[in-house]
């Protein structure tokens, strides 16, 4: 694609569009008027990036709604040539998400995902925050479709880092949900009730009204399998009385049933049946989709155990269909509950061995399911659900399950707060070791690192044949200055000698605080006559620049200093020897003296 200037563009134009945009997952209905609008303006003013942009966002509307006409293939591909034209390298992307979806509805499922893993880079590097969810979120369904549940999680794990790094509240919404119901699908109860509930928080802080239904429904659905009904309950009821008109026939029907689940669980069996009754009036009046029948009919045995009738129970349990081969189940999880209601049918009978097979079973089901979505996630997420491996090998009931996952959390917290702990411990070590190093009033390291370093630069400069000069550096009457002008004074006058060392001594020299009023310059590099001239400048700064000033030519700041350059036999010792003592005969000529020690050979 072209990604040269946009021609002909209208800015406040094309920002209206994106707005529209934005509305079409919240309010789909308002986003297609605003972009019917926004597209008759752009054609009548020219503006063909507008136009294209526009009619993108109609196109994906009109095949969500189920209302696009003619050839949407043939439409897609005037928009795409149209974006062309205008270089907009944005509508060609999102054409190409359409073009997924197009595919995916036409059975064309491979083809949708080489067209959406080819172009995957381009579009994240192309598409805005939002669009690129949707990308990934695509990509993700095909991929599970396809059987490749490992792809699958890693492209929605991305896409659920990248929403919430761009804070994208209905998009990191749309895959969590994603990886929830595959998680619950899977058995994985914990993990799909963490990704539902804070999708669920997520929806009710933002005011998100998009996938209220399918969050409500599947969280309602977790809690019921976590042993959790009054939960459940409580979630159900709210959505009935509270959304009333957000519910089709299919979805009321699909709630009520679950709300008898959950009565059930609590113990009122009597309000349960009622409910109960109702459905299945409500079911036959209404001709409702056959696909309800079979929950319908599990929560009819549940209810006839709940209420004794146990003979009525076994016929209603047998006019199922034959449970599917859980090594070919597409979602263990609907086999899972089913076996747990027929283990209480044998325990209600008394017949406490074809309740441990089925016991068994149940739980072979489930230890095969998650075992199945542990392999699926070892590439990304192995670390992250390894307690739940744990959890798979001890084989435990739902209620003891439960507990060991509150357990398992508070010690993943614990080692958390342990790991950040030790992290601020480190670092505090560090702090005061350095602390430790360096001098308080000047900045400058103590005397104590010339004692670790000079040995090695001794031995450096003597393997790659290079100089070495080290200086004794003393202020010049520090104690004369202490009495007339104040200790602060004096030690102002460290802190800025101090800083003419840092800045005129050349990489990598360093100075310390070799004593009360004496210095240390370690000199790389440099020979005698080089460090005689660096501490001749330094001189001449540091009486520029001290905040004291001669009154007198005998008064005024200065300092004297010792040098020597390393010579064939010295050592740590000797060669700090000879500076010490050319600072000595130095401070015997007067103030402001430089004098360089000889050789020793």
């Amino acid at each position: 694609m072209d990604t040269a200037p946009l021609l002909d563009v209208s800015a406040d134009l094309l920002v209206a569009i994106e707005q529209a945009w934005q509305q079409r997952i919240e309010a789909p209905a308002a986003a297609q008027a605003a972009l019917q609008d926004l597209h008759a303006e752009a054609l009548a003013t020219a503006n063909t990036t507008a136009a294209a942009r526009a009619r993108v966002g109609l196109l994906l509307l009109a095949l969500r709604a189920g209302t696009q006409s003619g050839d949407p293939f043939a439409e897609l591909e005037a928009i795409d040539a149209q974006c062309a034209q205008a270089h907009d390298a944005l509508g060609h992307q999102r054409l190409n998400i359409i073009r997924a979806l197009m595919l995916g509805e036409q059975g064309r499922r491979e083809a949708a995902i080489d067209l959406l893993a080819e172009g995957k880079n381009a579009a994240l590097a192309e598409l805005p925050p939002g669009d690129a969810l949707l990308y990934l979120n695509l990509l993700g369904n095909y991929l599970l479709e396809a059987g490749q549940i490992s792809a699958a999680l890693g492209i929605w794990y991305e896409g659920l880092e990248r929403a919430r790094a761009y804070d994208q509240p209905a998009e990191t919404v749309m895959v969590e949900l994603n990886l929830a119901v595959l998680h619950l699908r899977y058995c994985d109860f914990g993990s799909a009730a963490l990704l539902l509930e804070a999708a669920w928080s997520r929806m009710k802080t933002q005011g998100l009204t998009a996938y209220r239904l399918v969050c409500a429904g599947n969280l309602a659905t977790t809690w019921l399998l976590q042993d959790r009904p009054e939960d459940a309950a409580r979630l159900l009821r709210e959505m009935l009385d509270e959304v009333p008109a957000a519910f089709d026939a299919f979805d009321r029907q699909f709630f009520e049933i679950m709300l008898v689940q959950t009565d059930l669980r609590c113990g009122r069996v009597q309000e349960a049946r009622a409910r109960l009754d109702l459905c299945r009036a409500r079911q036959v009046a209404q001709q409702l989709d056959a696909q309800l029948g079979a929950p319908l009919t599990l929560a009819n045995c549940e209810c006839l155990l709940a209420e004794g009738r146990l003979e009525a129970a076994q016929a209603e349990f047998a006019r199922l269909a034959p449970l599917e081969d859980a090594s070919q189940s597409v979602d263990p999880a609907s086999n899972y509950e089913r076996l747990g209601l027929e283990l209480r049918l044998h325990e209600a009978q008394g017949n406490l061995r074809a309740a441990w097979l089925t016991s068994r079973q149940r739980q072979e089901g489930l230890v095969r399911a998650l075992r199945e979505l542990r392999a699926a996630e070892h590439l990304g997420r192995q670390v992250r659900y390894q307690c739940f491996r744990t959890e798979l090998e001890q084989r435990m009931l739902r209620d003891s399950r439960v507990r060991s996952e509150g357990a398992l959390a508070r010690i993943t917290d614990a080692h958390r707060e342990l790991g950040a702990r030790l992290t601020a411990l480190e670092g505090l070590q560090m702090r005061l070791k350095e602390m430790a190093l360096r001098d308080p009033l000047t900045g400058l390291y103590r005397r104590r690192v010339l004692a670790d370093l000079l040995p090695r630069e001794i031995a450096t400069a003597r393997d790659q044949s290079r100089p070495l000069s080290i200086a004794l550096i003393d202020v010049d009457q520090l104690s004369r200055i202490n009495q007339e002008h104040g200790f602060a004074a004096g030690d102002e006058l460290l802190r800025e000698l101090a800083h003419i060392i840092r800045i005129l001594a050349p990489s990598p020299a360093l100075g310390l605080r070799y004593a009360d009023e004496e210095f240390c310059l370690l000199l790389p590099g440099v020979d005698g006559a080089g460090a005689a001239q660096l501490l001749a400048r330094m001189q001449n700064e540091f009486q520029r620049r001290s905040s004291i000033r001669a009154n007198s030519a005998n008064d005024g700041v200065s300092f004297s200093a010792g040098i020597a350059e390393l010579a064939v036999k010295d050592g740590v010792d000797s060669i700090i020897g000879r500076a010490d003592l050319a600072q000595y005969r130095a401070k015997l000529r007067g103030r402001a003296q430089l004098v360089v020690a000889g050789g020793t050979g």
